[in-house]
């Protein structure tokens, strides 16, 4: 700060505080006796002002010297901060010394003190966060030359934390670090599979490149391929990273770190194995833990819903189904979050490591399936507390299922459970099959559902076609009302990116889908309420063909139909649906 300039300001302050024109509410005070007429100062409230001087003279002097420092890089530049500091602080303790009531004044003079410095220091930091290497310039001493940036930091601004703790940790850090260009690349990488929501990013190494691919929304995507060179040096980097050995290419080896990115902190599975054509290498990205969905938000039809939240609230056995990798953990929560658990007891009967089920106002009790207990091993004690509802997401056993059902049959209570399978047909036969009294099994079940997931077409680029009215009735709709699809945008080859004339256009990919025409999954769902006709069926003729037919029968709609529903809205399209069916 320019001694000239703090010479000014305390010669202003003189003025200010010498002047007899001053209101008797301001910072000179009245008297209004005879014997002593004329002013004097307030000396606390010339304190206050004196103090909010000092320190706007501090946070000043701070903007100043960083501002020589990283002005360049940041473009916070100090011949453009030092004016609007200054003039907020002029403007603000003039009115602190005029305004006829103090303490109208000095929040004027507060907010002219703080808020340049306020607004500089945000904006310096979100400028630090997207350019890391500037980091480097601010180890700078004050009369120092600030230094290079090095290739390491610059690139996508992500911020990795090694496995291990404390000195181990930031020694795996470094030692990613010093692959240069390699851990730009290897920002980039992971930087790009954030932006696209990826799950996994996969790559096999051969002898030539590095096949790489990104797994969105349940679909592999792939990326530009790497030489081996350039892929084998950001292998170093990850497995530095991950605590892994960096030499050995032949054992399974396995690790974990940590990142933050635009303000998300992100985790990561690393897995490699040695394979005959060379390596193989897997990166999960593990996000944050997300809100739960209700069944609502997950996909499911509203009177869908409302049936299987009524069947929750009345006696008979339940079952969520869905194939792996399918959604069907996120379902089974969200059923969870369905039933009543506020007027109604319910317990649930999990194995130790079991977390799925860990929901609110839903007493847990534990089995240890390693050590051989089942969930009847719990059983038997918990029903002394007469709960109103059972949860056991794993029956194990034939015992326990026998023993659910007679309480369902017997005691009237609501029991639901989860199962692996292709639809909900082959669910009911798959529980039918393991029941030791299959009778009391099929007056105790009262509604399966199943799953598929399908991926949800971004509404920023996709392109409505017009179809044959034959197709819409094929798919359930009325061609009376409905004449056009949805299909995901698609751009041309490099050749056909051409404008009207013919001259070559650069097209790029949507900014919202990154080119892909799908974002996010929606569920399709089929759900079969059992009456006395399927029952009947299940004991006569107990096949997946046979239950399908009943309960298509009975009005239930099938996988399908409900997933073309989806396609007919715009949700999705036809041969995503397709695909989904198949998976």
């Amino acid at each position: 700060m320019p001694r000239c300039f703090l010479i000014a300001l305390v010669a202003t302050a003189h003025v200010a505080f010498c002047s007899s024109s001053v209101s008797a509410q301001g910072l000179l005070a009245q008297t209004y006796s005879q014997q002593q007429p004329g002013a004097y100062l307030s000396w606390w409230k010339l304190l206050i002002v004196v103090g909010l001087f000092l320190a706007w003279v501090k946070m000043t002097d701070w903007m100043n010297k960083d501002g020589m420092k990283i002005g360049e890089a940041t473009l916070l530049k100090p011949e453009v901060w030092n004016p609007i500091s200054i003039g907020c602080m002029l403007v603000g303790f003039w009115c602190a010394i005029s305004v006829p009531i103090f303490w109208a004044g000095l929040p004027i003079y507060v907010i002219a003190v703080f808020t340049p410095f306020l607004i500089y220091f945000f904006q310096r930091r979100s400028k630090i966060r997207t350019s890391p290497g500037i980091a480097n310039k601010l180890r700078a001493g004050p009369n120092e030359p600030a230094f290079e940036t090095l290739v390491q930091d610059e690139g996508a601004p992500v911020t990795f934390k090694a496995a291990g703790s404390g000195t181990e940790s930031q020694a795996n850090l470094i030692r990613a670090r010093q692959n240069g260009e390699a851990f730009q690349r290897l920002k980039s990488t992971v930087m790009d599979g954030f932006k696209q929501r990826a799950d996994v990013l996969m790559m096999d190494y051969t002898r030539d490149i590095v096949k790489s691919q990104l797994l969105i929304d349940g679909t592999w995507h792939a990326l530009e391929p790497m030489d081996r060179e350039a892929g084998d040096t950001m292998l170093i980097s990850l497995k530095c990273l991950a605590g892994a050995n960096p030499v050995d290419r032949r054992s399974r080896q396995q690790g974990q770190f940590r990142a933050i990115i635009d303000d998300e902190k992100l985790g990561f599975d690393f897995l490699s194995q040695g394979v005959p054509t060379g390596e193989r290498v897997q990166l999960k990205f593990l996000a944050s833990k997300k809100a739960d969905l209700t069944l609502s938000q997950l996909g499911m039809w509203p009177d869908m819903v409302r049936n299987l939240s009524h069947l929750l609230t009345q006696p008979g056995l339940v079952i969520i189904s869905g194939p792996p990798r399918q959604g069907l953990s996120t379902t089974w929560r969200g059923a969870m979050l369905a039933c009543d658990r506020i007027t109604r007891d319910w317990v649930s009967i999990l194995d130790e490591n079991e977390e799925e089920t860990v929901i609110e106002n839903i007493k847990p009790y534990r089995f240890n399936a390693a050590a051989g207990e089942s969930p009847a091993t719990s059983l038997r004690q918990l029903l002394l507390s007469q709960p109103d509802a059972l949860v056991v997401p794993n029956l194990v056993n034939s015992e326990t299922l026998d023993m659910l059902t007679d309480q369902v049959v017997n005691h009237e209570k609501t029991v639901v459970t989860q199962i692996p399978a292709n639809n909900a047909a082959e669910a009911l036969l798959r529980l039918y099959r393991i029941a030791g009294d299959k009778k009391r099994f099929t007056q105790a079940v009262t509604a399966i559902t199943g799953q598929r997931l399908s991926r949800r077409l971004c509404d920023t680029c996709k392109v409505s076609i017009t179809v044959q009215p034959k197709l819409i009735q094929q798919l359930g709709g009325d061609p009376r009302k409905q004449n056009s699809l949805f299909n995901p945008y698609v751009l041309p080859p490099p050749e056909k990116q051409v404008d009207e004339e013919g001259k070559p256009m650069l097209m790029v990919p949507c900014a919202t889908c990154a080119g892909i025409g799908y974002i996010g999954r929606i569920a399709i769902y089929e759900m079969i309420t059992v009456k006395d006709s399927l029952r009947k069926t299940l004991l006569e003729r107990p096949s997946v063909e046979a239950i399908s037919q009943a309960a298509q029968k009975s009005g239930a709609p099938s996988l399908a139909a409900n997933g073309y529903k989806l396609a007919l809205l715009g949700i999705t399209s036809v041969n995503e649906v397709q695909r989904a069916l198949k998976s």
